[in-house]
């Protein structure tokens, strides 16, 4: 049996008057909404249907690797109840983000938060 959990937060509409720590940080998909929030719920869970049916062959993961924005970069994770710090260097073949800390020690994390990245200095 293979489970899968998955959230989303999504900003359909840009948003405005953001205080100045999340300008840089919060965005949306559009600046005016000009379709259907239906047609857009409809069209991801379709999307998602169909996506889900190949999830165990691992076909996903090229197109998932190529677009990550936290690979090669320094990342706190939250998980099992503590803060691992360390460089996300690659994402497993079951689909794991994998850490190297400080020490060296590579750690592969199936389930957590990532509540912050560093990007050239710059957290996020």
């Amino acid at each position: 049996m293979t489970s899968l959990v998955v959230g989303i937060g999504l900003n359909l509409i840009q948003p405005t008057n953001l205080p100045d720590q999340l300008d840089k940080k919060v965005g949306g998909i559009v600046s005016d909404l000009f379709f259907s929030r239906n047609m857009m719920i409809a069209k991801l869970v379709d999307e998602f249907a169909d996506m889900i049916n190949q999830y165990q062959t691992g076909k996903y993961l090229p197109e998932y690797r190529a677009h990550n924005i936290v690979l090669g970069h320094e990342v706190v994770v939250q998980y099992a109840g503590q803060k691992i710090h360390g460089k996300a260097v690659e994402i497993s073949d079951q689909g794991a983000l994998i850490l190297v800390t400080s020490a060296g020690e590579k750690i592969t994390i199936s389930s957590g938060e990532i509540t912050k990245l560093n990007v050239n200095g710059k957290e996020y």
